[in-house]
């Protein structure tokens, strides 16, 4: 268990990061990420290999959806090899490829090897680890004004550059400046990572609390240190994705939670905004602007200009949602041409030779335009198939009675893990990204613990029924047997 725990801690950090490359083979540069997640699936393989590790998973949908996502990721090679264009079809099996890796690494947390308790653990250690990543954040903000140490963290790594067509040299995380305020960042290649990250940081510490289970970690001043920087950090990204994400969260949780602590939830957010009003102030006398401010402004300009239809509104310099809907936009576009199989895995830029663009900004758009109706539909419906079955494992009252108080707690956060990347994918397209199958990798995790816990049913087999070290043990017992 204690090494189940260590690779799936070192991977549910490790995943975010994504601007250090060790190595790089042609365009891709090999991260902590993609090191982390390969040892994920080596275990996995010496498990079952090895050891004869029997897989038991979700029947159904749950675990056959996972093979018709496949499906449409390989079927979405129709339109390349139809174009004729080397460059596409290249390009294809390059992403097409990088995908496989991802799709192994969820059939892997999908077959049932990894438990539960190792992402329990997985979430203590980010939420621990996430004070020095907020303090360092909030650092930034001022180390940027001053021009002190580690104001910037330089980018070695070559799929990040080519992707955003930069050149390597001198190149560091994005993040737009206003006047003496820039964007906080911390270890992140960018904001909206850094605010998903914090996303999940507090709902990790606010669910519990909400549902009255067992916290991830015991210290109430332990809880309250990482909230406070959190909070704080999270503000400091100025970023649309925390505004929406954090609303999107708390307004589930006041609608549909049964919870006797709604007050004590309503009066932890007014701390929160109060805590971020004195933030504002402190930053606002080094950098000699309100990000507050900035904030009512930004979302007041975007209501500004969607309301006139883009006519006499106007937004802030440096706006960068007109630019991510564009985005979006061309990818009805392009699903509109290649509406069953898409345009293929990783060929959007080669829609419009004109306005060459690298990948939409919002899953769904993105989806439907390289995997066409057959990846989205499937991806779709797998990820219903599975909120539905979080719901009903932190919800029904017959279910939850045969959960231990750690299993309460793991299914008390599933449906919020998933609502959170609901609001992550409308801003941002990381269907190849590491970080978005380990979060379902921690959905299934959760899932198949609870249902084994409860006593429902369960998919089981075993590709090998002896492990190799079995194998070798009879066999040597039989050439000592006279």
């Amino acid at each position: 268990m204690k090494s189940q725990a260590w690779i799936i801690s070192i991977v549910f950090v490790a995943c975010w990061i994504n601007i250090y490359q060790f190595f790089n083979v042609s365009t891709y540069g090999i991260t902590p990420a993609d090191v982390s997640s390969w040892l994920v699936m080596f275990f996995a393989l010496y498990q079952i290999a090895w050891k004869g590790a029997t897989i038991q998973t979700l029947p159904g949908w749950a675990f056959a959806g996972l093979f018709a996502i496949l499906f449409a990721e390989y079927a979405s090679v129709f339109a390349p090899l139809l174009s004729g264009s080397s460059e596409m079809q290249i390009q294809w099996l390059k992403t097409s490829t990088n995908f496989l890796s991802k799709w192994l690494l969820i059939f892997t947390f999908a077959s049932g090897i990894y438990s539960a308790d190792a992402f329990r653990s997985a979430i203590r250690f980010m939420l621990v680890i996430s004070i020095a990543i907020n303090v360092f954040g909030i650092y930034q903000i001022f180390a940027r004004a001053f021009d002190l140490p580690l104001a910037w963290i330089p980018i070695n790594n070559v799929s990040i550059s080519i992707r955003n067509y930069h050149s390597m040299d001198n190149m560091t995380q994005l993040s737009l400046r206003f006047e003496n305020f820039f964007r906080a960042t911390s270890i992140f290649s960018e904001p909206s990572f850094y605010a998903q990250f914090n996303t999940l940081v507090l709902t990790f510490l606010l669910i519990p609390f909400l549902r009255g289970t067992k916290p991830f970690l015991q210290s109430s001043l332990l809880r309250t240190l990482i909230a406070i920087p959190a909070i704080i950090g999270m503000f400091l990204t100025f970023s649309l994705t925390a505004l929406f994400s954090i609303s999107l969260i708390t307004l589930w949780a006041l609608i549909f939670e049964q919870s006797k602590k709604k007050i004590a939830l309503l009066s932890s957010i007014a701390v929160g905004f109060l805590l971020i009003l004195i933030t504002d102030a402190i930053v606002s006398q080094y950098v000699s602007i309100s990000v507050f401010d900035l904030f009512t402004k930004r979302v007041g300009g975007i209501v500004d200009v969607l309301s006139t239809g883009g006519g006499r509104g106007t937004s802030i310099v440096g706006e960068s949602f007109f630019g991510r809907l564009s985005t979006i936009f061309q990818g009805f576009s392009i699903w509109a041409e290649y509406p069953i199989t898409g345009i293929g895995a990783g060929c959007y830029e080669y829609f419009s030779k004109m306005n060459p663009i690298s990948f939409s900004d919002s899953l769904h758009s993105g989806l439907l335009a390289e995997r066409g109706i057959l990846g989205f539909v499937a991806y779709a419906t797998l990820f219903l198939h599975l909120f539905k079955k979080t719901l009903q494992a932190s919800r029904n009252d017959e279910f939850r009675s045969y959960l231990s108080p750690d299993q309460l707690t793991l299914t008390a956060i599933a449906p919020y893990v998933m609502i959170a990347h609901i609001a992550f994918s409308f801003s941002t397209y990381y269907w190849i990204n590491w970080i978005f199958w380990v979060h379902h990798g921690l959905v299934y995790a959760i899932l198949i613990s609870a249902q084994k816990a409860a006593g429902r049913p369960i998919l089981s087999f075993s590709p090998m029924k002896l492990g190799l070290a079995r194998r070798l043990n009879i066999a040597e017992d039989s050439r000592k047997t006279p």
